[in-house]
């Protein structure tokens, strides 16, 4: 009987095993973008002087692109003309669109971010969150993603 016993707790071990390797191999491992590439989805040209402070690429089914930027206060009327938004489209309460933190990407840390969405293309849409909390510099929460 404690035969039967260690063979079947090793048989659940193996298998156990099996599948977390198997696990491990089922989800592609988001990758960094270029700021070129993310003007690529998004379907515009990002403002002259912007930073790029965490990136990432999701492939799948449909695919998504996370990033968080950094634009001076003096390009943010050109990023709106460019993205087709207006000041009037920015609302706290559409913040749910950016998903909860992840590593950089760290939403739910500003006190106040209003967000908008808009269709940059026909099943590609553009989540924008603008955190201005710092001087002189506007921190932007873009996500884009296919539907």
């Amino acid at each position: 009987m404690r035969g039967v016993s260690v063979a079947a707790l090793v048989c659940l071990c193996v298998l156990g095993a099996c599948q977390a390797k198997e696990t491990q191999h089922v989800g592609i491992a988001p990758t960094e973008v270029s700021l070129s590439e993310l003007a690529s989805r998004i379907g515009f040209e990002l403002p002259p002087h912007t930073e790029l402070l965490g990136s990432s690429k999701e492939n799948g089914i449909d695919e998504a692109v996370l990033a968080k930027v950094v634009i001076r206060v003096d390009e943010w009327p050109e990023f709106l003309k460019h993205a087709a938004l207006s000041d009037a489209d920015f609302v706290e309460s559409k913040r749910y669109l950016l998903g909860n933190n992840n590593g950089w990407w760290d939403p739910e840390r500003a006190a106040v971010l209003p967000t908008a969405q808009t269709e940059v293309a026909a099943g590609r849409y553009l989540n924008v969150g603008v955190d201005r909390s710092g001087p002189g510099r506007i921190v932007l929460y873009l996500m884009w993603h296919e539907t």
